[in-house]
């Protein structure tokens, strides 16, 4: 089982509590990446980027960046929100 650390922004202040889920939510699923695992991420992803900063959506799209290299399948890439 993943080991959850406490995320911090480079300031030190806490990340938000939907990015802490988000983290969460993939620090438990495991490439490769079927569309069922991209849809649970995504789901919740898009209901809340919106309201992450600037500096959170950065963190997000990292998990999305490492999502996209680890696919099942590459066209599972558009079911990931945010990508065409």
């Amino acid at each position: 089982m993943a080991k959850i650390i406490a995320l911090r922004s480079s300031e030190g202040a806490p990340f938000s509590v939907e990015l802490e889920r988000l983290s969460q939510i993939f620090s438990h699923l495991h490439a490769p990446y079927s569309a069922e695992d991209v849809r649970a991420f995504s789901s919740f992803y898009s209901s809340i980027y919106r309201d992450l900063s600037p500096h959170e959506r950065l963190y997000a799209e990292g998990m999305v960046d490492l999502m996209i290299a680890g696919l099942e399948k590459k066209e599972y890439s558009t079911l990931i929100y945010g990508v065409v």
